[in-house]
């Protein structure tokens, strides 16, 4: 998708209207400090992300769009961007208006297709600023390997990566914390102390038991498990008080039996959230970062912003280089980013610690529901259960702690508790459990009924017991081998990527600083214990092999040209929907020869795409435009008013329609100055299609060629090529005096030209542009299209010819 225009209303710099007739070429565009060319990189990002980046801060706030309508815009006035596309079905506006105390946005087009190509549009890089050349090449290794997961779509296999592992870690944890092996154990145990012997399947179980019956002298026989309660039901008094008793504190001791794995893994949790905030706080000097961040975000804002243009700090007003400065700031912010990295690690520790504690107090505090709680037998128990509960709560009260310098979490001893209380805790559970058991026993007349109701139960948990720990171990094997294949598939695919995409970025570099010693830039994955981590950038550097990172030994010129060769890879490899780029003053701080490189990098190797280059340096601008012109680019220049705001310096195109329009209605105000310009505009292609020779001037003096000048060349240039029928046309004679008309309309003088006069001096000027355009094909007479063997000039179609000798 490339763009065919762009309309842009009281936005930025735009306070009446900026229209860019693009026909879905590249352009190049020139605007002094403060003109407001960025206006049109604020515009397509705005349509695109619903945010201007850069305008983006508290003091602004609603995304920058506060910022974004121009200031004296009236209220009840809508401001907007419309964007035609190459595929016209796309073609929309964007609306911002004031509704009430809230700014709305609004798009003109409804469809589907549309909906979903802003959906994809969002995820491209689409424009680059000089602020963000070195984002990425500075930003630390955790934050380019989440900006290039984030660009090439890695971010949603790495958050599976990180999903899998995090399954895997809760399931090992679980199976920890269960601590199923001594469960089982102390369940075997009940089984051998009620039956004398140990039972491994269901069969042994129904035999042993049977046996019992028969003993017993009971006429009752089991075949399945579900028969044992039923005889059981049958031979017992489940009303009994001493049985319900005895069954609540067989739960109470079930329960209690985990209790000493479960704190065991909130302590070991809590140390680890410990060391990670004393890490933090150990260090004075990040704090004073932290409370620079907003002020070093403003700053970066500020010094990016083509507006502020004194090479000094804005803070303590020290004169120093303005980008050097800049490269400064952002590499300071980037050290707040790994600091707020540790945060984020700090609160995923602290929300795992309360789920645990949650998930443990949960446990615990059903027990205290049952009825039985309340009697005077549970009351030591009760105490030392509700103990149990208070200490957990404190490892919640512990990590709401911000880490400050003043401020520390209680140390994990002083929370810690010891496993001599939780094992009291369990004996004396067990205690009363073996008490009321004895009681039982002493009962003849239940005697069978304790034996088989205790062995039963205790072979009924490690059934279940045994089913989830092989529930659990297989679903922890199988999300390891998830983890570990996902987890080779997407490196191998990776690196694959980045091989190719380090090539790319490597050629570009290579284009724009072919004598420099630089080789082998390549992105490199960084690993820890099996885990991607971060991305590093290396370099050969002369005859140093692997440097990281560039910044090392790099100036700002060639970092800034990595920066531009990552977007531009970045973008011709990602961007699937849009074809088009804007470059918003990124040549900056690049020297004399960068800049050069860069122009022909744009103009040979970026033909693909459609490229829209905004730039405040009048030398580069310079440079550029005449090949830029070779290439059918659109070369304009913006200008700043009060009254109008930023506007495009007419083309042709758009001039001769203003002056047409002016005729229409008999507008002779600045009629003749307006047909002047066109006729110098004009002048200078005929001159260059038919190489005209004009004495040499530097820069602006060249192209501020007047009529004056240009007519006499014209004219002597066609007597040495004999072209007899243009030499002689009485119109180049009238131009020739009427060029007083023109002149006297642009000046402060006593004569002001009527609308008559002003008529007639622009029907010279279109009856001598009829001269030299074909009135079928459109193109002026070339050298190009030349016909040595008749010795004729034409047009592009070969409608329109003169005689013409080499």
């Amino acid at each position: 998708m490339k763009i065919r225009k762009l309309e842009i209303k009281g936005l930025r710099g735009v306070r009446d209207e900026l229209v860019l007739d693009l026909s879905s070429q590249s352009a190049l565009i020139y605007g002094d400090n403060g003109a407001g060319k960025s206006t049109i990189a604020d515009a397509i990002e705005w349509f695109y992300t619903d945010k201007v980046e850069h305008l983006k801060g508290e003091e602004i706030g609603r995304s920058g769009l506060e910022a974004l309508r121009h200031i004296d815009l009236p209220e009840n006035h809508p401001a907007g961007a419309s964007v035609f596309l190459s595929d016209t079905s796309l073609d929309s506006d964007k609306t911002l208006k004031i509704q009430g105390t809230q700014l709305k946005a609004a798009y003109s087009n409804a469809s589907d297709d549309f909906k979903g190509y802003i959906d994809q549009s969002r995820n491209e890089n689409l424009v680059l600023r000089y602020r963000d050349l070195t984002k990425f090449i500075l930003a630390t290794k955790t934050e380019r390997l989440e900006s290039l997961s984030t660009i090439i779509g890695y971010k949603d296999i790495t958050t599976t990566l990180a999903v899998l592992k995090s399954a895997f870690n809760t399931v090992q944890r679980d199976i920890k914390t269960r601590d199923f092996p001594r469960i089982i154990g102390e369940q075997d145990q009940e089984i051998i102390d009620q039956y004398g012997q140990n039972v491994t399947s269901d069969e042994q179980f129904l035999e042993v038991t049977n046996s019992i019956f028969k003993k017993a002298k009971y006429d009752e026989t089991v075949c399945s498990l579900p028969d044992v309660n039923v005889v059981l039901k049958k031979i017992g008094k489940p009303d009994n008080a001493n049985v319900k008793k005895e069954d609540f504190l067989n739960r109470v001791t079930n329960q209690l039996s985990s209790l000493t794995a479960s704190l065991k893994e909130i302590e070991e949790q809590y140390i680890d959230f410990f060391e990670k905030f004393s890490a933090i706080i150990s260090d004075v000097s990040k704090f004073r970062k932290l409370l620079l961040d907003k002020v070093l975000s403003t700053a970066t804002d500020l010094l990016g912003n083509e507006a502020y243009a004194v090479d000094e700090c804005p803070v303590c007003l020290t004169e120093k280089d303005r980008a050097q400065l800049k490269t400064e700031v952002d590499k300071r912010i980037s050290e707040l980013s790994e600091i707020q990295a540790e945060q984020k690690d700090l609160s995923e520790t602290a929300t795992s610690i309360s789920r645990g504690v949650t998930k443990l107090e949960s446990s615990l505090t059903s027990l205290l529901g049952d009825e039985q709680t309340n009697e005077d037998w549970f009351s030591e128990l009760k105490r030392n259960i509700q103990s149990i509960i208070a200490a957990v709560r404190k490892y919640d009260a512990a990590i709401e702690i911000q880490p400050a310098v003043d401020a520390k979490p209680m140390e994990a001893a002083e929370l810690s508790v010891s496993k001599q209380t939780t094992d009291d805790l369990f004996n004396l559970a067990k205690k009363l459990r073996d008490e009321v058991r004895e009681v039982l026993q002493a009962d003849t007349s239940m005697e069978v009924y304790n034996k088989i109701n205790i062995a039963g139960r205790a072979y009924a948990s490690i059934r279940t017991l045994n089913a989830e720990k092989t529930k659990l171990e297989e679903q922890r094997d199988t999300l390891e081998v998830f983890y570990q294949e996902f987890s080779e598939k997407q490196r191998a695919a990776l690196q694959s990527f980045l091989d190719t995409f380090s090539g790319s970025i490597q050629a570009i570099y290579q284009f724009m600083n072919p004598d420099m010693n630089i080789d082998n830039i390549k992105l490199v994955p960084l690993e820890k214990n099996d885990e991607m981590v971060g991305m590093t950038l290396q370099m050969d550097f002369h005859d140093h092999k692997d440097i990281s990172p560039p910044h090392k030994y790099l100036s700002e010129s060639h970092l800034n040209c990595i920066g531009i060769a990552f977007f531009i890879a970045s973008a011709e490899a990602f961007n699937k929907r849009n074809k088009f780029l804007v470059l918003d003053d990124v040549i900056s701080s690049f020297d004399e020869n960068h800049r050069k490189r860069f122009g022909d990098f744009l103009i040979e190797k970026c033909s693909k795409n459609q490229i829209i280059a905004l730039t405040h340096e009048k030398s580069w601008f310079e440079l550029l435009k005449n090949q830029a012109r070779g290439k059918n680019w659109v070369v304009n220049a913006v200008k700043y008013s009060k009254e109008k705001g930023t506007e495009l310096k007419s083309p042709p195109k758009q001039l001769r329609e203003t002056i047409e329009a002016k005729i229409k209605k008999n507008d002779a105000e600045s009629l003749a100055s307006l047909s002047r310009k066109y006729l110098e505009g004009l002048l200078k292609m005929i001159a260059k299609n038919l190489e005209v020779r004009v004495a040499f001037r530097f820069n602006d003096s060249n192209e501020d060629r007047m009529v004056g000048e240009l007519l006499p060349e014209l004219k002597s240039h066609l007597k040495r090529r004999e072209c007899g029928e243009l030499q002689g046309a009485d119109v180049i004679g009238r131009l020739q005096a009427s060029t007083f008309i023109g002149n006297k309309g642009s000046h402060d003088s006593g004569y002001a030209p009527g609308f008559a006069d002003a008529k007639a001096f622009w029907d010279d000027v279109c009856e001598f542009e009829a001269l030299f355009q074909c009135n079928s094909c459109g193109t002026l007479i070339s050298t190009r299209y030349v016909d040595k063997v008749e010795q004729k000039i034409r047009c592009k179609a070969g409608e329109l010819s003169y005689s013409w000798k080499e």
